[in-house]
């Protein structure tokens, strides 16, 4: 069990992160908020790269910042930025990571070609990672995330890069694991987690704002959300009266999905709310 107790984070005057309380078991669970809402700093501190200004995070009873390697052994991190020895090969970098973990390097070669095989990369084991693409660079690092066979999985934005294939396999996999272990996934691309995280904690005014089930996330503005076809020269008089949650053109108007208090028109009709709706209408986005 993971408890985050009364957690805070500043840089001088400026608060980051005010009392943040979380407890995670196994399971697959997701950090949600536009970039600049804290996300980056949260896992940074739960990944001991970073202390907290206030508070503790317990990893079975006891501080992770005095348990130090002992922690840091059961734990998988993929930070949003990696760096990569570019001339070398892949499997080269993958030991160089595994050796930094402390794994014997007959137990990192078998885990790696295991791993490069279950992310589609075996065939470019022997490649330099500098003639790899983004999205084979990212599969990369969340490989070397996984070498150790941790116990805890934070990833910050681990589908940045990606194609949907890509996105998909690591969906899979991130699904596999969450039976046993710990998995946080940071994001703000909702489609990524909206049917993989058992909770979604979302994050606002320096806070934990929402921390439960998708389902019920949803449910929160279950009413609330239409759609309905309108010409194109009244998008203009539409858009600023209601919220504009996606479009599309069609040969008769654009059809438009839209959050209203009321259903104003009996034309429209009303849809049930996906988390992408939540998060457009809670943190005040309009497309």
């Amino acid at each position: 069990m993971l408890i985050i107790e009364n957690l805070n984070k500043s840089y001088g005057n400026n608060l980051i992160l005010e009392n943040i309380n979380l407890s995670f078991g196994k399971g697959v669970y997701a950090l949600v908020a536009p970039n600049g809402f804290g996300k980056t700093t949260l896992l940074s501190m739960m990944s001991t790269i970073m202390n907290p200004s206030g508070g503790d995070i317990k990893y079975n009873g006891k501080s992770i910042y005095k348990l130090g390697e002992k922690y840091r052994d059961i734990l998988g991190y993929l930070p949003q930025t990696i760096g990569y020895y570019e001339n070398n090969t892949a499997v080269q970098n993958l030991l160089y990571v595994a050796a930094l973990k402390g794994i014997d390097k007959s137990t990192a070669k078998k885990r790696i070609d295991y791993m490069l095989e279950q992310f589609g990369l075996i065939e470019s084991k022997d490649k330099k990672i500098r003639t790899f693409s983004g999205g084979m660079k990212q599969r990369i690092g969340i490989i070397g995330a996984l070498l150790n066979d941790p116990q805890i999985i934070l990833l910050d934005e681990p589908t940045a890069g990606l194609d949907p294939k890509e996105r998909k396999n690591l969906k899979t996999i991130l699904a596999h694991m969450g039976q046993e272990k710990l998995i946080l996934v940071s994001t703000h691309i909702i489609s990524d987690i909206e049917f993989l995280a058992n909770q979604i904690i979302m994050l606002k005014d320096k806070s934990v704002f929402i921390n439960d089930t998708s389902e019920n996330i949803c449910n929160r503005i279950k009413g609330s959300i239409f759609e309905n076809v309108v010409k194109a020269e009244d998008y203009l008089k539409f858009s600023t009266k209601y919220m504009i949650l996606d479009e599309q053109m069609q040969e008769n108007g654009i059809k438009l999905r839209f959050y209203s208090n009321a259903k104003d028109d009996a034309k429209w009709q009303e849809v049930f709310p996906g988390l992408n709706d939540v998060f457009l209408v809670l943190y005040g986005k309009r497309k």
